[in-house]
């Protein structure tokens, strides 16, 4: 409830001008849309949060160690972020251009 409210408070402030004039002329789709979006946007945090939670103690029961579980975390995470820039640029780029835009 907390992320829907606050999403829509940024939702709303981001394009201010469309929805002042929605409300204006009586039209409440824009604000209906903006809650279910923002809704969408925290169920999906919290799920992404609660399989970390789940995976987190399957990797302690795996590794043994928290020292060494912690940093293959980091090794993951770097992974992923290097596979996401990588394959945008790959999708994206132009001929000749450098990766550094996609970080």
């Amino acid at each position: 409830m907390i992320g829907t409210v606050a999403g829509f408070l940024i939702g709303f402030i981001v394009d201010f001008q469309t929805h002042i004039n929605d409300l204006s002329n009586g039209q409440f789709g824009g604000f209906f849309m903006i809650i279910i979006t923002a809704s969408i946007w925290t169920v999906i945090a919290q799920m992404g949060f609660f399989a970390y939670l789940t995976i987190h103690r399957f990797g302690l029961g795996i590794f043994k160690s928290a020292k060494l579980w912690n940093r293959v975390q980091i090794v993951i995470i770097a992974f992923a972020l290097f596979d996401l820039m990588f394959f945008r640029h790959l999708l994206f780029a132009d001929e000749g251009e450098g990766m550094l835009g996609y970080t």
